[in-house]
């Protein structure tokens, strides 16, 4: 019985005495199925995006190990299988097993899950992930993911402001071109009076040294990943909204599963909502100190008055989701309460 967790491998945090998600796994499990099945995982990643290092690979050795021959995880890394545009498409048409997608990156709609991209709802990854898990459990996202199993959904660390100029007050906003990456952003920063510009992730530093936009909505890891502390000196570090993301996998595959199988993964998965989200908060606050420490650069906060009048023109953005998505108001307040249990 193999004793790594995610929870131990998580690069920011004490060690963990946790006894480890095989253990967890194993529990009532009776022995392997006489014909062992190989599940495919498109990652997307490149192998040594921490991501994968720090969580995927060792959630797939341990989720091998606790499955003792009744499956094997294949995990495929990098574009060979999928991309983050394509993946949910391979997924469902079978060319993958699993795959791992940002939700506002695949070529679907998620409007239901996507409350969790609403602004200062979301403030950690960690209890925002607990919540949008909860409330996908009890059905309120069933019509979301009528193509696929989901295996687990998160949502990623919340977006803030990275520009070269102070945007403290929405007076700051007033005019400036704005990369976003979805509907409700958008929607967010017209209220704010600016404009939104759709810009690919790979191309936001570009488009921030060419002036194409004066600021990028993301969180702290899209700004070490993509290097935009080098074209970028001022950071409003607000919760402007979380990007959901999640395993999909193939319907049919996870059908073909056992019970014992189809137990076990599950079991998984809902350890991986937990430890997946935990890392993201750690993640990002070592980004975010690590950015606050460069020469030049400047984290800043809204005071409580700014915050209360950002809150009141967001509002709109809010309204808006309600009013477009099916259920929207009861998935809101599912959410919002899911969250305060979370916390």
């Amino acid at each position: 019985m193999v004793t790594t967790s995610l929870s131990s491998l998580r690069p920011l945090t004490a060690p963990s005495c946790v006894a480890g998600l095989a253990a967890v796994l194993m529990m009532g499990f009776s022995g392997p199925a006489s014909a062992q099945t190989e599940l495919t995982f498109a990652t997307t990643l490149p192998e040594a995006n921490p991501l994968v290092v720090e969580v995927f690979a060792p959630w797939v050795e341990a989720l091998n190990e606790a499955a003792a021959g009744e499956f094997v995880v294949r995990i495929e890394n990098g574009p060979t299988l999928a991309n983050a545009a394509n993946v949910y498409d391979r997924t469902v048409s079978g060319i993958t097993d699993m795959g791992w997608g940002i939700l506002g990156s695949v070529n679907a709609p998620f409007p239901r899950s996507f409350v969790s991209a609403l602004p200062f709802i979301v403030e950690e990854s960690g209890s925002g992930s607990r919540a949008l898990w909860s409330i996908f459990n009890s059905g309120l996202l069933a019509e979301d993911f009528g193509n696929v199993h989901m295996v687990s959904l998160v949502v990623t660390p919340p977006s803030g402001l990275h520009s070269t100029t102070p945007l403290q007050t929405q007076a700051d906003l007033a005019g400036k071109k704005i990369r976003t990456a979805d509907r409700i952003s958008s929607t967010l920063v017209s209220a704010f009076g600016a404009t939104p510009i759709s810009v690919p992730a790979p191309e936001m530093y570009q488009g921030l040294e060419t002036g194409l936009v004066d600021a990028i909505m993301t969180g702290w890891p899209g700004v070490v990943l993509f290097r935009l502390e080098e074209v970028s000196t001022e950071h409003l570090d607000v919760a402007l909204g979380a990007i959901p993301a999640g395993i999909f996998m193939n319907q049919q595959s996870f059908e073909g599963l056992s019970d014992a199988g189809r137990q076990i993964l599950s079991t998984a998965g809902d350890r991986l909502v937990e430890d997946l989200g935990a890392w993201y908060d750690d993640v990002n606050s070592a980004y975010r100190a690590r950015v606050e420490a460069m020469d030049g650069h400047t984290v800043r906060e809204l005071d409580a008055a700014e915050l209360a009048s950002w809150r009141e023109r967001g509002q709109a953005a809010v309204d808006q989701w309600v009013a477009e998505t099916p259920g929207g108001q009861q998935i809101l307040d599912a959410f919002v309460a899911a969250l305060d249990s979370a916390q």
